[in-house]
C-alpha cells in the first residue's frame, strides 16, 4: 500500500515499493517508482504531480520472492537462448556442442550467432569462392571438432577478418 493520493487518501497501487527515483520528462519532474507485486515481478510506475505520497516499504520476504522470480526468469531466458543456438547449429556441419564451443572460442556476441550459422551453412553448401575465407572456416571447424593445438581457433588478426565475414 505504498502509493497514496494525499488529497483523497485513495490507494492507487497496492504492492511494495522497492525504489524511488526522480527524473525530468519534458520540463516537469516525475517520480519513477519501482514496485514489487505479490508474485515477485517488478514494475516501474511513473508518477506525476505532487498529490501522491510514496514511501519505501519493501520487506525482506518480498525481496526474497523477487530474487527467486528473477532467477527463474533468467533460467527460462537461458534455456530459450540455448534452444535458439541449437536450432541455428542445424545444417552447419557441427553438432550443437561443437557450435557452442566455436562461438565461445571465437568470442562472438549473441547477435553474431546467426551470422556464424549462415556462414557455416554457405561453407557446407560450397557457396563460398574466396580461398582465404574457406581456409579460415576450415581451420575454425577443425578446432571445433577437436583438433585443438591452441586455446582459440584463430589468431587475433584472423579473428578480425573472420568477424568481417559474419557481416557479409
Amino acid at each position: 500500500m505504498a502509493i497514496v493520493n494525499r488529497e483523497t487518501g485513495e490507494v492507487t497501487y497496492s504492492g511494495q515499493v522497492y525504489d524511488i527515483k526522480g527524473a525530468t520528462r519534458l520540463d516537469y519532474f516525475v517520480d519513477l517508482v519501482t514496485v514489487i507485486d505479490d508474485l515477485g515481478d517488478a514494475r516501474e510506475i511513473t508518477i506525476t504531480g505532487h498529490q501522491f505520497e510514496v514511501s519505501k516499504d519493501v520487506t525482506t520476504e518480498r525481496m526474497k520472492i523477487h530474487r527467486e522470480r528473477m532467477l527463474q526468469l533468467s533460467r527460462v531466458a537461458g534455456f530459450a537462448q540455448l534452444r535458439q543456438i541449437v536450432e541455428q547449429s542445424k545444417g552447419t556441419g557441427l553438432s550443437p556442442r561443437q557450435f557452442i564451443e566455436l562461438l565461445k572460442g571465437l568470442n562472438l556476441e549473441d547477435y553474431q550467432t546467426s551470422g556464424l550459422s549462415n556462414l557455416l551453412k554457405k561453407f557446407e553448401a560450397k557457396k563460398l569462392r574466396s580461398n582465404f575465407k574457406i581456409s579460415l572456416i576450415t581451420q575454425a571447424i577443425k578446432w571445433a571438432k577437436g583438433n585443438r593445438e591452441f586455446k582459440q581457433p584463430l589468431s587475433r588478426a584472423q579473428m578480425n577478418y573472420f568477424q568481417d565475414f559474419l557481416e557479409d
